[in-house]
């Protein structure tokens, strides 16, 4: 409500009853003020419209609300004087526009708005002294909630150590204001204290205002760029001193938690923008204690929370000096795309409030962080080693583990094999269970965005326990690459055994692969090889091939008379020489059936049913027998001339032992070489042999091409 009330003359007939002169004059001037009075008129504006540092003039940066006067409160000191050798005494005076007009604390005149954003008042101040007379005025006091604290003040120095109310949330318009100055007009100067002045005070906000401005949005498709969809402030501080100068400010606590969600996104011009978020200053000069403002959306269709810290650029990203946050000061975000979307960097200009100050914004994706790991669901046969964050088992039971994960995102997760490349081994429905159940994503405090997660830890089959490793990949939902793993490291008994497959390195691809840690058909580790007698349950059976049966490594004969294979349709169950071995001069397959034990290529070799190898190995091709050193003097190997063994080192200190247990001849199928050679078969044929390695008390590990009739040992290669 504006209004101007002019009653000062029944005020002045009140005081001055007997002053019949004096009501006269105020009668016909009401601008007349009587001896020891001051009167005060008084215009307020506040910046908003104000020029650049070049001159320019800047429009429709303070919105209509931030420029908005609802209530003021005028205080005035004026200091003692010595006049004619009489000590005149100042005084200190207080005058609300929540008061009646014209009252001991009221104004004079009512605040009026002249214009937008400019208002007039008037206030009429008593005082012996008028030496240095000051003016403190507070705008928006009442609508803040500071009308009793004000009018308990009784003394100037008092206002310094007036603090707002507590925060619950951002500041809203209107804003309290603040401004001083000295009225040198009431100063006697050889005349007469007070009398009538007039001056303009321009206020400051006691808060700062941050805008921010969304230029990575892009507008039609939403999934290529970020989506802002909310912003708060963090540790925004919960008061402020309404002067300036108090130097405690560092001191007043900040708050514990985000305060809500402020203000709203609009789309100008296809930038995203939300503007006046206000915080009470804050020198940001300890971490604990510095403002910064979160930041929520969408980037690549992942949720996003992001701290954004008010911090100098020093060419690397945002470890420089704090950047205060200063009462009347705005202050723009400016979010722009970034390029390679790995880092955060940003520079801030302090200017004034009708000016922009930028911090130019990358997205960062930082490697999500696994937090609070509930491995009580990992028992028995399962183990957890958190710091290497893998889950040790040997295939034959389930497990849980849970655990969340803290990022700027919503993590994302993929889950890939290694060794049991496709997961074949695998006995849980993965449908049903599957390896990994992510939770909802929740946004809490401090700019952190929470995944939950569970891994089911699957079982093998019973028949098909094979080495293998499951990599959870968590994943920060906005760039992939940023990534952290947890392993489920499977390392079960090879099939019949219990002895440990022996991983070895691929010296052609650079990639480890396990091979068996005895031949087929052995049962346990030899230690020693035999020259004579039956060593099959250590050194395993010896094959023809390309054929699926075996026979024992012995001295004693096996043979049959039965004619060359010529029906190569199931031809392991023809009884004419079913579980034989067939004598050939050269070659037991008289049409050279070359895919036997490979229904690929060297390559990419493919398991078949004549293969000897249990479920999840099969025969190694000549290039992986090369690969681990046959044929190549370089990769070392060891001949145990006692025990009648070689032995080549595998990974992690492992080593494949290798013993000779001789063959059995193409023409008789008698034993040779037991306990002084050995020969071992490849997948991979030529023509009427086949590649073989081989050894002969020596450290070597030789390469040939022999008749496929003659039986070597056979050592598998996990698929």
């Amino acid at each position: 409500m504006n209004y101007k009330i002019a009653l000062l003359p029944l005020l002045v007939a009140g005081m001055l009853a007997s002053c019949n002169s004096d009501e006269e004059i105020i009668r016909t001037n009401p601008d007349y003020v009587e001896a020891g009075y001051g009167a005060l008129t008084v215009t307020l504006t506040n910046p908003g419209k104000s020029l650049t540092k070049a001159g320019e003039k800047l429009t429709d940066v303070a919105t209509a609300e931030e420029m908005t006067i609802k209530s003021v409160a005028f205080f005035v000191q004026t200091g003692m004087e010595t006049v004619d050798s009489e000590e005149m005494a100042g005084k200190f005076g207080a005058y609300f526009s929540t008061e009646e007009p014209l009252s001991a604390n009221g104004l004079q005149e009512e605040l009026d708005e002249v214009s937008a954003g400019n208002y007039t008042a008037k206030i009429r101040h008593q005082s012996d002294g008028w030496a240095d007379p000051k003016v403190i005025v507070i705008a928006n006091y009442a609508e803040n909630g500071l009308t009793e604290t004000l009018k308990n003040i009784q003394r100037w120095d008092d206002l310094a150590n007036v603090r707002t109310l507590a925060l619950a949330a951002n500041p809203q318009t209107p804003l309290l204001m603040y401004a001083t100055q000295k009225i040198g007009a009431w100063e006697r100067n050889g005349g007469n204290g007070g009398g009538t002045a007039e001056a303009t005070f321009e206020l400051e906000r006691l808060v700062s205002r941050i805008d921010i401005h969304n230029n990575a949005y892009v507008n039609g498709d939403e999934s290529k760029g970020f989506v802002l969809t909310s912003a708060r402030l963090v540790r925004s501080k919960l008061h402020s001193y309404l002067l300036p100068e108090n130097a405690s400010i560092g001191s007043i606590d900040v708050a514990t938690e985000a305060f809500p969600t402020s203000g709203s996104v609009v789309l100008d011009n296809g930038i995203q923008k939300l503007d006046t978020l206000y915080a009470y200053e804050n020198p940001n000069d300890e971490a604990s204690k510095a403002t910064a403002v979160q930041i929520d959306g969408t980037y690549r269709g992942g949720n996003i929370s992001k701290i954004i810290a008010l911090k100098k650029a020093d060419g690397v990203g945002m470890t420089g000096d704090p950047i205060a946050l200063a009462r009347n000061t705005r202050y723009v975000i400016n979010i722009n795309p970034a390029p390679d979307s790995t880092d955060i960097v940003w520079n801030i200009q302090v200017k004034e409030w009708a000016e922009s100050d930028t911090i130019k914004v990358k997205p960062v994706f930082p490697v999500p962080a696994i937090e609070e790991v509930d491995a009580s669901g990992i028992t028995g046969s399962l183990s957890w080693d958190a710091a290497s964050k893998t889950i040790s088992t040997d295939g034959s039971a389930t497990g849980t583990l849970s655990f969340h994960t803290e990022g700027t995102t919503a993590s994302v997760y993929k889950v890939t094999y290694e060794y049991d490349t496709k997961g074949a081994s695998i006995e849980t429905d993965l449908v049903a269970t599957p390896i990994v159940e992510a939770g909802t994503p929740v946004i809490t405090y401090a700019a952190k965005v929470v995944t939950p997660f569970t891994i089911n830890v699957p079982k093998q089959k019973d028949n098909q326990r094979v080495p293998m490793n499951i990599y959870v990949i968590i994943q920060n939902g906005g760039n992939e690459e940023a990534c952290d793993t947890i392993t489920i490291e499977s390392r079960p008994n090879y099939f019949g055994t219990e002895l440990k497959p022996v991983l070895m390195k691929n010296s052609t691809t650079g990639k480890n692969f396990f091979w068996a840690p005895v031949n087929v058909g052995a049962t346990s580790m030899p230690t020693s090889v035999a020259s004579t007698g039956d060593i099959t349950e250590t050194c395993g059976k010896l094959f023809q091939w390309g054929r699926k049966v075996g026979f024992a490594a012995s001295t004693d004969a096996v043979t049959t008379t039965a004619t060359l294979v010529s029906d190569t349709t199931d031809f392991e169950s023809q009884d004419t020489w079913k579980a034989k071995f067939v004598t050939s001069g050269s070659d037991w397959l008289s049409d050279k059936i070359d895919d036997l034990w490979n229904g690929g290529s060297e390559a990419t070799p493919t398991k078949t049913a004549y293969d000897p190898c249990p479920a999840g190995w099969r025969v190694p091709t000549f290039s992986e027998w090369k690969a681990i050193g046959a044929g190549n003097k370089d990769i070392t190997k060891e001949w145990d001339s006692l025990a009648k063994l070689l032995k080549i080192t595998g990974v992690d200190g492992s080593t494949l032992v290798l013993p000779a247990a001789g063959y059995r001849n193409r023409n008789s199928g008698a034993s040779v070489s037991q306990g002084i050679n050995g020969s071992y078969w490849s997948s991979s044929p030529s023509v009427a042999s086949a590649g073989a390695v081989g050894f002969n008390s020596e450290a070597a590990l030789h390469t040939s091409s022999n008749e496929r009739a003659n039986g070597y040992s056979v050592r598998c290669v996990q698929e």
